[in-house]
């Protein structure tokens, strides 16, 4: 039999079997048994499958015998028993592109994670949009998310994550709720061109109380390409409540560049009118001197691809260090409600100092809408339509330009001090464009210190 008509028949017959996933590496096995060595040649085309697992059990449990090509948790009972553990152990097995879909019982959608969860080193996705009544939010209405993974009554030594994908390239995670856990609810590591959307990440299941991560909501080091969140509706994360972050870029040694941020609720909750604040950041990009974040697009000027940064404890969008460089923050609401009419300040926190990452309340450590400190060439706003931020109603700057190493950063047609409409004024608490130390930056903007509060330009 030829390799094709092998694989379609193999095709057919998992088909057939109602997506009743069996997770079995053999398939895999028994199209490679059939290659015989031979030139290139005479390979005829060959069809990935994709495997699929239906995570059934919300125990933690792995797999019972990952060396027998079944994903089976407890070979004692009829059937198979899937969980989100033993299906991440079976994927990375695969090698191949895998799905991980759920059909939990409706009363145990919740899967308490006791211990460090496998990282991802093959493509997957986990949907968990598969879980029968959650939706994808709409323009106006909040996603009805399920699947929750909570970290709350575990022991972790390794990670301390929710989710892991490690040096692999092509993931996709949607539909999950993950908080609770001690470092980050999302880490991606090395690789790249993953999506992450459609999340509630540092939240409860409704995405209106936060159920924070001790520290990022998404960590990216060392990977690039990837897309959180997106234009359309649907793709919106919350990523709100941490108690570090909302998104961190950050890598010492690989390269942070092409990864794009749109559309997310970032320090709000689910409805995009109330705080829910991540405490520090809500963006950060970072790197020193060596190391390199570049070409990173936070929002952008299509529609939809603007993210609400607001009520997040310290900054909204923080830039800093000199390896972060041609980042580009465009068409954002940075300090209001989801209209860009109501003030939700970012920068409200008083005293931080307990934080692990401490920072002072004066001078380059001032909080606000954006801080770029000590990093350059890059841009807030832009000329094309779209690209301008809505910076307002901040609880200190608009933007701040701050650090001796700072240069050739552009500040272009943001609205700053003024609601969305540009008729209203909707003030940020001290100035709305600060540059402090260095000489050549370049503000051009369209309004500059219009509201009802100290909103001017202040340049030392």
């Amino acid at each position: 039999m030829s390799l094709r008509n092998l694989l379609a028949r193999l095709t057919a017959s998992y088909r057939s079997s109602g997506e009743r996933v069996r997770g079995r590496v053999a398939i895999a096995r028994a199209v490679l048994a059939t290659v015989p060595p031979c030139s290139a040649e005479a390979l005829e085309p060959r069809v990935l499958l994709t495997t699929i697992f239906k995570v059934d059990s919300n125990s933690d449990a792995g797999d019972y015998d990952l060396a027998d090509g079944v994903c089976d948790v407890d070979k004692n009972t009829p059937g198979e028993q899937i969980t989100l553990r033993a299906a991440i152990q079976n994927a990375n097995l695969t090698g191949g592109p895998s799905t991980i879909n759920f059909a939990l019982p409706a009363a145990s959608t919740t899967i308490s994670v006791l211990s460090d969860l496998p990282p991802i080193t093959a493509p997957v996705t986990i949907d968990g949009y598969t879980q029968s009544g959650a939706k994808r939010a709409a323009a106006s209405t909040p996603a009805q998310l399920l699947v929750a993974l909570s970290g709350d009554f575990g022991s972790f030594a390794v990670h301390g994550c929710g989710l892991v994908v490690s040096d692999v390239t092509g993931c996709t995670i949607s539909g999950l709720v993950i908080g609770g856990f001690p470092v980050s609810g999302i880490k991606l590591i090395g690789g790249g061109g993953h999506v992450i959307e459609g999340n509630y990440i540092g939240t409860d299941l409704t995405g209106t109380r936060s159920h924070p991560n001790r520290n990022c909501g998404i960590r990216v080091g060392g990977s690039s390409g990837n897309r959180i969140g997106g234009t359309d509706a649907g793709a919106r994360n919350v990523i709100s409540g941490n108690e570090y972050s909302g998104v961190l870029f950050a890598s010492s040694t690989a390269e942070i560049a092409h990864n794009v941020v749109q559309g997310n609720y970032i320090g709000v909750d689910s409805t995009g009118a109330r705080a829910m604040a991540n405490t520090w950041r809500g963006v950060r990009i970072t790197a020193m001197a060596g190391e390199n974040a570049h070409d990173n697009l936070i929002g952008g000027a299509a529609p939809g691809a603007g993210n609400v940064i607001s009520g997040n404890g310290w900054r909204g969008v923080g830039i800093n260090g000199s390896g972060a460089y041609n980042n580009l923050v465009q068409g954002n609401l940075i300090g209001t409600d989801y209209t860009g009419t109501v003030a939700i300040p970012n920068g409200y926190s008083g005293d931080l100092s307990t934080s692990p990452d401490a920072e002072p309340q004066s001078g380059s450590g001032s909080p606000g809408g954006v801080v770029i400190d000590g990093s350059a060439g890059n841009t807030i706003g832009g000329t094309a339509l779209g690209a301008g931020n809505v910076i307002s109603g901040n609880s200190y700057e608009g933007v701040a330009l701050v650090g001796d190493a700072n240069h050739n950063n552009y500040v272009q047609g943001n609205l700053i001090g003024i609601d969305i409409t540009g008729t209203q004024p909707l003030g940020n608490a001290n100035q709305g464009i600060f540059i402090y130390a260095k000489p050549g930056q370049q503000v051009r903007d369209r309004y500059r210190g219009f509201g009802l509060q100290r909103c001017g330009t202040v340049v030392y």
